[in-house]
């Protein structure tokens, strides 16, 4: 099982691949991809074969995992305010992030955040869009 690690960012993502060896977090590879590459993405998911990832909510994670749920056997999304390891970092790098991220994952050390569920999101767009409406009337 390989766990993977990603450090989510406007432009790019960054992936920290690591594998469980006699109890040992191992980096087997590390790439970055551009958000815009989705099907760079893809592929490289594709390669990975059984994996677990793992990512940070921020305000755009929501498109990555939906498109890592499709291939990974676990998706986690991490809780960043409870994640402090990389909040008070001295040392912030994507690079390191993402191995933090990875490291966490292999030992089932990440504090999860609460992802609501499809139905869940479509309403709160729903709510979203007659609050704007309304707004436009009064």
């Amino acid at each position: 099982m390989k766990f993977v690690g990603a450090d989510l960012h406007k432009k790019s993502i960054t992936f920290c691949v690591g594998e469980k060896v006699d109890g040992k977090f191992v980096v087997c590879q590390r790439i970055r991809v551009a958000c815009s590459r989705v099907k760079e993405l893809k592929q490289f998911f594709e390669s990975l074969g059984k994996f677990q990832v793992v990512v940070e909510a921020t305000i755009g994670f929501d498109w990555f995992a939906a498109v890592a749920e499709t291939y990974a056997d676990r998706v986690v999304i991490a809780h960043p305010g409870r994640l402090k390891v990389i909040a008070e970092s001295t040392r912030k790098t994507d690079k390191i992030d993402a191995t933090i991220l990875a490291e966490f994952l292999a030992h089932d050390m990440v504090p999860e955040a609460w992802r609501p569920s499809p139905r869940v999101r479509e309403h709160r767009t729903l709510v979203r869009r007659r609050c704007k409406i309304q707004r436009r009337i009064t």
